[in-house]
């Protein structure tokens, strides 16, 4: 878990992709990694294995199954890439896509985040 990091009430990272009792080994668990200022809701589940990116959001009670990519706000079960956020909180507003990338501006602050254009095109509805 990195630096500044928000961990609500009630959430759970699961260690097991696979568990079973009566087979245990410590091998068989899989490290999830949290990166700095990442904020994740109260009651999310977030399966084994999985990286939530730098200044991601993941909205309360979601089931988060796969990556989370730097600055992504996902929700839901199982959890889907909505948008993005500002290191402030606040989600990000398409202004203007060239050949590889996507640049966002926060509304309230003003802050301008690029990302790629194959991830800003996993938004889900």
């Amino acid at each position: 878990i990195g630096n500044d990091v928000f961990i609500g009430p009630h959430v759970c990272f699961t260690n097991d992709v696979f568990p079973r009792a009566a087979i245990w080994t410590d091998d068989r668990l899989i490290k999830t990694v949290v990166k700095d200022g990442a904020s994740i809701g109260a009651n999310a589940t977030i399966i084994a294995g999985v990286s939530v990116g730098s200044y991601a959001m993941v909205g309360a009670g979601s089931v988060v199954t796969k990556n989370v990519p730097g600055y992504g706000l996902v929700f839901g079960n199982p959890a889907q890439l909505k948008g993005f956020v500002c290191i402030c909180g606040m989600k990000l507003d398409e202004k203007s896509k060239s050949e590889h990338k996507v640049m966002l501006q926060c509304p309230k602050c003003g802050k301008k985040i690029h990302v790629d254009e194959n991830i800003y095109s996993e938004i889900e509805g």
